[in-house]
C-alpha cells in the first residue's frame, strides 16, 4: 500500500489528513470491511459534524464477520482535542476498541484490517 509516494510503513510527515484517510478506506475495503464517516463541514475556521462532539473520524464494520472498532486519523502532528480523548476513553470503558492511527502506522493499520482473517 502507497500513501502519498511512501511504503507502507514509512514515515509520511506532509500527508494530509484526507490523503490519509482515503488510503485508509481503500485498505479496509478490501479487507471487507465497511466504513462510516461523519464529514465535517467548514464555517468560517470551525469545523462542525452534525454528529456527538469528539467520536471518532471513522466507524469500521466487517461485511461478513464479527468485528467492529473505531479510528481516529490524525496527520503526523495533529492532537487529539480533550473532546476527543474523552469520547475515546468512554468508548473504551464501554467495551469499543479505539485506536488513533497516524500515517507512519500503515503497517499497523495494514495488520488490523486483515485481522479478520484469524477468526
Amino acid at each position: 500500500m502507497r500513501l502519498v509516494g511512501a511504503t507502507v510503513g514509512e514515515r509520511v510527515p506532509d500527508a494530509s489528513e484526507r490523503l490519509f484517510q482515503d488510503a485508509v478506506v481503500k485498505l479496509a475495503a478490501m479487507n471487507g470491511w465497511d466504513v462510516h464517516h461523519v464529514r465535517a463541514g467548514k464555517f468560517g475556521n470551525i469545523y462542525k459534524t452534525d454528529g456527538l462532539p469528539g467520536m471518532p473520524d471513522v466507524l469500521f464494520i466487517h461485511q461478513k464477520f464479527a468485528g467492529m472498532f473505531w479510528a481516529e486519523l490524525k496527520t503526523e502532528t495533529g492532537r487529539l482535542s480533550p473532546l476527543q480523548k474523552l469520547r475515546i476513553e468512554q468508548l473504551k470503558r464501554n467495551g469499543a476498541e479505539v485506536h488513533v492511527w497516524r500515517p507512519h502506522q500503515m503497517q499497523q493499520i495494514a495488520d488490523r484490517l486483515a485481522d479478520w482473517r484469524k477468526h
